[in-house]
């Protein structure tokens, strides 16, 4: 039990730091997920190729297909950023009024603090109805239903 209390500590205090965080750096937060998301696409078009000039004759045809979707996907999302651009930064503007009002309204740390705890008693009653059902399978009863 020592734990669970541990835990709902920890997450009320990385929320309230996350909240003053995405308050002052919300377009800093934004850029970096943007940057994320191009390293990924990249890294699958790069994965598609390492898996084309692998050497496996069966896995060539694979290699290329995946170095092509992840290419066409790259292609897709920078004509949306650079078509986009303007929406793009509007809405980092109503990210950042909304991250400076939850910032102002510390109440709004109760929400996920009673969310956390109906999730707590979610996996509570889960587990002692999985526990049940295993041990009742195990000692050989006929559940009906």
């Amino acid at each position: 039990m020592p734990a669970l209390f541990g835990s709902v500590a920890i997450a009320i205090v990385l929320n309230i730091i996350y909240l003053y965080l995405i308050s002052a750096y919300t377009s800093t937060f934004a850029y970096i997920a943007l940057g994320f998301y191009e390293l990924i696409l990249v890294a699958g078009i790069v994965g598609g190729a390492a898996i084309a000039l692998s050497g496996n004759k069966a896995a060539v045809g694979v290699g290329i297909g995946m170095a092509l979707i992840f290419l066409v996907l790259l292609l897709i999302f920078n004509c949306m950023l650079w078509f986009k651009w303007v929406n793009f930064k509007i809405g980092i503007a109503i990210a950042d009024a909304s991250a400076d009002f939850l910032a102002s309204t510390m109440r709004i740390v109760l929400v996920s603090f009673f969310f956390g705890l109906l999730g707590y008693v979610a996996l509570i009653v889960g587990l002692g109805a999985q526990a049940y059902l295993v041990s009742s399978v195990v000692a050989g009863t006929k559940l009906t239903g």
